[in-house]
Parts: C-alpha cells; structure tokens; sequence
C-alpha cells in the first residue's frame, strides 16, 4: 500500500462525525478504501460490543451490499473469535481439504510469529459469501484478520480475502505484503470505531433518560422508580442484571440492602429474598461482599462493575452493582470497560438524581390527594367513621400503603395515642395488641422523632419482644416482620397519631426513601387533621354556646367561661386548662368579666394590649398582669373583636402549665371571632339597655320636677299664709318644667323617627334664653375647671321669630358639646350679636379640633368623630348635631363651623384648636 492511499486512509479515519449515522459510514468508507487500495475481494471491519447475553462480534460492513450483522461471541470457535482471545493476526491460506459432512470446519492457519494454528471457523455467521457443501468457502478462501486494540483492550479486527482460485497472489505474498499495511492503519481504525462506539453509546444514553424521565414522571409507587432506574443504567451498560442498593450506616458498620432489580430476560434470576449485606462504610469492602452474596445466591451472575452515586447529591447513598453472565473466558480482553463505566457512571449520577425528585413527586402526589376533598374525588366516598383524625389517618396510611408497597400499615391513635384505630388492609382491631410503654415506639411518640428498622429479627433486642411476637400472630405472617417503620404525626410539638409501615420478612426492603416519603405524608396529615378539628371544634364551642341559653351578666360570663374550658380541654387535648374571658361595650361599659381561676379580676388593666392584638404567654415573656400567677407561665389569649366595628373589646386566654404552638393559637384565635359575634349580641343589648335608661332618666327629671314643685305649691295653698312672690317663683318653676318635658317629647321625635315637629315661633328676645342655657352648664364647666363667659351685646334688645324651646335645646346641645370636647382649664364662650342682616349665635371653646375632610359631615345623622384623649371616654351617640341642623333649619337659619389650630402639643391628642359653631338667623 503506498504512502498516498495511507494518507487517504488515515484523512478518512480523522474525520469528526456529527451523528451515529455518519460514524457508520465512516467505518463503511475505511473497509471500502482498504479493500481498493490493497486489490483485495472483501475488506471487512468487525467490532467488539457488549449484551445482555456476553459480547457480541457486529460486523458493521462486508466490503459490499450485504447488511451488517451481529453475532455472539465465541469462546471456541470463529475466526474473528480467535483474533479477539489471542490479539494476535491470523492468516487463513487456500484450503487443501474438504470438509465432511456432519464435522466442523477446520482452517489451518498462521499466527503473528507464523506458528501453525487451527481455528474452527464459522463461515455461515461470520463470512460475506454462501457456504455449499463439502465446499469451505467459495468466495472467501484466503483470508487475513489484523487486531484493532485501543489501550489493552481489542475494540475491533480488520479482516480482507481474496479469491484463491484466480492465481493472482499465494498465501505467503499475502501475509507479506497486507499484514503490515493493515496493522500501520490499526491505530487510525481503532479511533474511528472508537467514535462510532462514543456516539452510538451517547444516543442510548439519550434515549434511555427520557425513557427514564418518562417513567419515573408515571410512576405510582417507589418499586417503580427503582426498577426504571435499574432497567435504563442496566441497558445502557449492556449487562444482564442491575441491581439497585441503598447503604444505610449503623453503629457498628452498615448494611446494604436490595431496592430494585433488573435482568435482560425479564425475570428476576434469584429466587431467594432480596439482598442484605452487612459490611463495612468502606466501598473497597462492597465489592467483595457483593460478588460472595452473588456466587451463593446466583453463581451465573458475575459482577462487573459497582457504582456509587456521590453523597452529597442525595439524600441516602446509592449503590448499583452491574452483573454479566459467567463466562469460561481465560483472557477477558474483548471488553471496552472504560467506555461503558464513562457513560453508565454519568448515567446513574443523574438517575439518582431523578429518583430524588420522584420522591418529591410522590409526596407532592400524595399530599393533593391527601386534601382533595370527597366531592372533589371521582371516587365514591367511604363512610366516615366517628372521629375525623382517624379518617384522615386512614387514609394516609391508604395512601402510603399504595406508594411504599408496605405490606400493612397500622393507625395509632385516641388519647394516648398507643391504640390502633384503623388498619390498611383492614383487619380485626379487637386483637392488636397496644404499644409497650417501654417500646422504642413509644419512646418516638413522647420524643416526636421516628424511626426505621431494616429487618427486626436483626435488630429484636432494639424492639419490644412481646410486642413483637403479638403482632406477627395478629398479621398471621409466616416468616415474620421484616421491615420496620414509625412515623409520628406531629401538629406542631402535639402528637396526634402514629403510622407504622410494616413489610413481611423476605419482601422487599423499606428503606430511606420510604421514612422520607412517610414522613412528608405525616406532615400534611398533620395539617389536615389540624384543619379538621380546627372546623369541628367551632362546630363543638357553636353546640356548647347554644345550650347556654338566656343568661345575663355574672351568670353569662360563669356559662361562658365553663363551656370555654369544657371546649379547650377536648378540642386542644389539655385536661388542665383554665380560661379567662373579659369583654366590654365602648359605650355601655363592662359585658363579661368570669374565669375559673381563684382571682381578683378587678386587677387586669382595662387598657390591656390584649384589647388590640394577640399575644402569647410564655416563659421568657412575662405580661403585666398580676393574675398570671394564677394562669401559670404558658398560656395563649386572643383578642374578641368584630372586623371593622370597634364598638366591642375584650380577650380571651387558656392556660395550663404548658407552652402553646403557633397551631393552638389559630384556633383560639378563631374561636375569640366566634365568641365576638356571639357577644357583639350581647353588646347591642346592653347599647339598648343604656339607651332606654337615659330615656327614662330624662323623662322622670322633668316629672319629678313637675312633682316636687307642685307639692310645694299645694303645702303653701293649705297654709295660706306665704308670699305671693314666692307663689310666683314655683309656679315659673312648674312652668319650666313642663316646659322642659314638652320639649323633651318633640326632641323623641328628632331621635327616633326624624320626623319635623311642628314649632311655635313668636318674637321672642334672645337674651333670656342664652341666660337660661349659660346657667345649664354652669357646673358641667366648673368642673372641667374652664373660663366660662358669656357675651351679650350692651345696648338694645335682639328679639328673632323663633320658638323658644326649640332654640334653647339646640343652644343647649352645641353647649353640651363644647363641655364635652373643651380640654381642661381652657375656655368656653356663649355669645351673641347683630347685623343689619342677620343675627349670630355662636359657641366657642378650646379643646379637640375637627378635620377638614369631617366638616362635611358632621351634621349627618349618627356621624360622630371620638376625641383623641386617651384619659376619657366621650360619651354620645352623633345625633346632637343632626337635631341643630334640623332646627335651625326650620327657623329658616343656617349653622357654620370653624377650627383653627392654636396649641401644638407634645404627645398625640394634645393640640388644642379653637372650634366656633355660628347660628345665623335672620330678623
């Protein structure tokens, strides 16, 4: 061969192929340019590849049209066979025999050193051309095979022939002048078919991630995900079993235990129960283990290869040991291990990957259909049994039985939580058996953390025997409990429940995955059960309040108060809780004040935070208030209040010696909402009591005026003897009064239906009713200990066309307002002057101010704006302005309003404002 077809040879094998496509024609070009440029018949390339079954011998090209083929390799027989055992050339010259009928076909042939062989030949598997009877072969009767190694490891063989019969060449010029070419181009072969193996590799490993990715998304179950995984990385190394382990470290070394298997043929080759191997945290040391457990449990099973995903990328170590079929192999050579342990390496790294995120799927999975309510579910809802938690429980443990592939799962619950409730698959509760007190289970429901056991006839002296032995009669398992798990649900640091996943002994492993899997399910059965009592226990305090019946004060709050611990004991799980419970109107004082400790109530601050958010108690945060003693250090209040009305204020607390979650005081919470529309009743109540009493109280004033002065005046008519100016003086008094009373009943009319009383206007002088009025709050002022002036014009008489009671009760209601709104040791000013158009009144006085944007409305009917002060409560309910307005309105008048800043203060509600209101009327 000369150095230009070298050249072409070498420029053909250097080229980068794109895709697997291009690589094979690659491999079709070089057999193609060896097969011309050496004038021989057929120019063939056979390349090493592994399966499922051994290796294989893939004669990707003959030199001619025929297809490509695939062989199995061969320990005995084959040309190609024994080019690939013994890495040596082999020459096949002429045959001088004819086969027999019914014997192998025997070539004598040449090595490397040109020592004589004998090689059994498969001309029907491995040649180009037809094989007749007696006949070796027709076309290919000189044949030269040339090793391709890569490394120390034969990846391929170039073989060429020629037609013995055309006289052409002889054997000894054939191995003379194409062995050397051949094994001169054997290096620039080997990376072209190395390229086609690396490309052709890649494309499975492609297809088997999304086969991969594709079936761990469908997947319902753990044992799928395992056997996805073990499936794709088996198949992509060729092998004929993968078995997927999961290492679990223990005190004294670790155990490795079988999750998922794979075998070429479909079935599970070993009969016996899954793999557990004790071993050392050493991966040197797993290798050996493996491969022993192997030869005793299936000897056809060798293995290969032992993978280890790296730890930090998942949360429990992986192990995948890659097993091919014993072969009676004295030199294994053929195998491209550096190859398949590149790309099943990357593999598995982000299979494991993959399966962490099924166990992320699964657990999202089974919390949607852990909330998916009944009428949201497309089946038919199951009857509810007598308590909520353990319906919810059942059916999370339905749910775990379905995606661990747990044999059995067992619901503990009630009070102490060491009683089963329920059963999946159901069975007789009668029998279970109750959890030991001393049992590691029960040490996890006081403790909150669960655990996991591998095999518990390992592990028994960690276990409670009796227990132990009681369920394994009740389960009517044979072999007994194999795996082992205990999950507590947790409601914040309250146990509600247990669920215990049990495996018979010899079935598959529960392992880190299922604990993990098991555990994020208890979370959300956690949440739902939280939920659940959350709405059944307003259902409960809604039945408890409704069998209070009608009862006001003192025996009210001793109802409420009894009901509230009855109801706190039961939903809250707390056989010590105490409560107290304080409520009050803004306008009517005091509703509910009752607690069942023994203390002085008197001493809570009205003006507690506790009126405006919620608070906890605990034992680094002490409140102010003196009978916390009495409620203990830990303890949960919430604040009754209607959203948007601020008319009704009040808290109510729990208390019992214990710390309280987040999760306890939602529900108290909810139910202090509750409470405050139940008492926002109450409130309205007693508004309407207080209303009614200042009703009465102004009618029996004036009657009892009426009452008193007519008494006097009838003593002095039996006596006969009193001055007339005295006489005088009580019946202006009588008349005063009756007066008052008769301004008293049209001002009911102003207030209750609105409607216009009819007014008796006559011209009356101004200045007598401004007396009567300033002489009214004479000691409402004194008392707030402000400069109270009237003022009156000095010449002339102002008389208006009014009615007098009338006036005098809207003068007296501005009057009232100022008293109410004035600060202290300021000024109030009553006064009066005239205009050639108009005639004012006005009131002034110094104290809280009226915004702008409130000026607009404070004549509306109801519209009232508190003062700031904090020290006092300014009673009223905004209707004295409303009844001015309407009579001056009727008086054909108008009313004005200023407020002009004076003061600025230094704390908040202390600027003072200097608020006028101006009647004008005309003459």
């Amino acid at each position: 061969m000369s150095g230009w077809a070298l050249g072409v040879i070498r420029r053909v094998a250097s080229e980068a192929p794109e895709d697997v496509h291009e690589a094979l024609n690659n491999l079709n070009r070089l057999a193609q340019e060896v097969q011309n440029h050496l004038a021989v018949d057929r120019a063939k390339i056979y390349l090493v590849r592994r399966s499922p079954a051994g290796p294989l011998i893939w004669r990707v090209n003959s030199g001619g049209p025929r297809q490509s083929k695939r062989v199995t390799y061969s320990a005995t027989e084959g040309l190609a066979d024994w080019v690939i055992r013994k890495n040596s050339l082999l020459l096949i010259p002429p045959p001088t025999e004819k086969r027999r009928a019914g014997t192998p076909l025997l070539f004598q042939g040449e090595d490397r050193e040109g020592n004589a062989v004998e090689v059994v030949a498969r001309p029907e598997k491995q040649m180009s051309g037809p094989v007749p009877n007696g006949v070796p072969n027709d076309n290919e009767c000189t044949l030269l095979y040339v090793p391709v190694s890569t490394g120390d490891q034969v990846s391929a063989v170039i073989g060429v022939s020629r037609d013995w019969r055309s006289g052409k060449v002889s054997s000894e010029s054939l191995i003379a002048k194409d062995a050397r070419p051949l094994e001169t181009i054997a290096p620039a072969v080997a990376i072209a078919c190395q390229r086609f193996l690396h490309l052709e590799k890649a494309s499975v490993h492609l297809a088997q991630m999304q086969l991969l990715t594709q079936e761990l998304s469908n997947a319902k179950n753990l044992a799928a995900g395992y056997e996805a995984v073990a499936r794709c990385v088996g198949t992509l190394a060729d092998c004929a079993a993968a078995i997927l382990l999961e290492f679990r470290s223990q005190e004294l070394g670790g155990v490795l235990f079988e999750t998922g298997f794979w075998s070429a043929e479909g079935t599970h080759l070993a009969t016996q129960a899954p793999l557990s191997i004790s071993c050392t945290n050493e991966r040197q040391d797993w290798e050996e283990e493996i491969r022993a457990a192997l030869e005793r449990r299936q000897p056809s099973l060798r293995l290969r290869r032992l993978l280890v995903a790296d730890a930090g990328g998942s949360k429990h170590r992986r192990v995948l040991a890659i097993c091919d079929i014993e072969l009676d192999l004295k030199e294994p050579s053929y195998f491209s291990d550096r190859l398949l342990e590149r790309y099943t390496g990357i593999f598995f790294e982000s299979a494991v990957g993959s399966l962490d995120g099924l166990i992320t799927q699964l657990g999202n999975r089974l919390i949607e259909d852990l909330t998916c309510s009944p009428e949201d579910s497309s089946q038919p809802e199951e009857p509810r049994t007598s308590h909520p938690t353990t319906d919810l429980l059942t059916t999370a443990a339905k749910l775990l039985r379905r995606a661990t592939g747990a044999d059995s799962v067992l619901v503990y619950g009630g009070e102490s939580q060491a009683r089963v409730l329920a059963t999946v698959p159901e069975s007789d509760l009668e029998s279970w058996p109750p959890i030991g007190a001393r049992s590691r289970t029960a040490e996890a429901l006081i403790s909150g953390e669960g655990y996991w056991i591998l095999d518990t006839k390992v592990e028994a002296r960690m276990l409670d025997g009796k227990l132990l032995a009681a369920l394994e009669k009740v389960l009517r398992w044979p072999e007994g409990i194999g795996p082992w798990q205990v999950v507590p649900v947790l409601d914040g640091e309250r146990t509600v429940g247990l669920l215990k996943l049990l495996a018979e002994h010899g079935h598959p492993f529960l392992g880190g995955d299922h604990h993990e899997l098991a555990k994020t399910v208890a979370q959300q059965a956690a949440r739902e059960v939280r939920r659940e009592l959350r709405r059944s226990a307003l259902e409960r305090l809604n039945a408890e309040l409704s069998l209070i019946g009608a009862a006001e004060g003192s025996e009210l709050g001793e109802k409420l108060v009894t009901a509230l611990r009855h109801w706190a004991r039961e939903t809250l799980m707390r056989p010590r809780c105490e409560v107290l419970l304080f409520a009050r109107s803004l306008r009517s004082g005091t509703l509910i004040e009752a607690t069942t400790l023994e203390c002085d109530l008197r001493e809570i601050p009205r003006d507690h935070r506790l009126f405006h958010k919620e608070t906890r108690w605990d034992r680094h945060q002490r409140q102010p208030i003196p009978v916390q003693k009495e409620l203990s250090r830990a303890g949960a209040s919430a604040p009754i209040k209607v959203s948007g009305d601020t008319r009704l204020q009040g808290f109510v607390a729990i208390a019992d010696g214990r710390e309280f979650d987040p999760s306890e005081a939602e529900v108290l919470a909810e139910a202090a909402r509750f409470l405050a529309v139940f008492l926002q009743a109450e409130r309205e109540r007693n508004d309407v009591r207080l209303d009614m009493g200042l009703f009465r109280h102004q009618a029996l004033g004036a009657i009892q005026g009426l009452t008193s002065n007519a008494k006097v005046l009838a003593e002095l008519a039996v006596e006969a003897e009193g001055p007339t100016s005295e006489v005088q003086l009580y019946r202006k008094r009588v008349e005063y009064e009756a007066t008052q009373l008769r301004l008293w009943r049209e001002n009911q009319r102003f207030y209750l239906s609105g409607a216009q009383s009819e007014l008796r206007r006559f011209r009356q002088p101004l200045a007598p009713i401004l007396k009567r009025c300033f002489a009214r709050y004479r000691s409402a002022a004194e008392l707030r200990r402000v400069e109270y002036t009237l003022e009156l014009p000095q010449m002339g008489n102002i008389s208006a066309y009014i009615d007098t009671g009338a006036l005098e009760t809207a003068i007296s209601n501005l009057l009232d307002n100022a008293v109410k709104y004035v600060f202290n040791k300021r000024e109030i000013i009553l006064g009066l002057r005239s205009s050639r158009e108009e005639i004012q009144i006005w009131i002034e006085d110094v104290g809280h101010g009226i915004p702008a944007e409130f000026k607009e409305r404070i004549f509306d009917r109801s519209a009232r704006r508190a003062g700031p002060d904090p020290f006092r409560v300014i009673a009223g309910q905004g209707l004295g302005l409303h009844l001015v307005q309407r009579i001056i309105d009727q008086h054909d008048g108008w009313i004005t309003v200023t407020s002009l800043q004076e003061d600025v203060g230094h704390q908040p509600g202390t600027t003072s404002h200097r608020v006028r209101f101006t009647i004008h009327l005309p003459f």
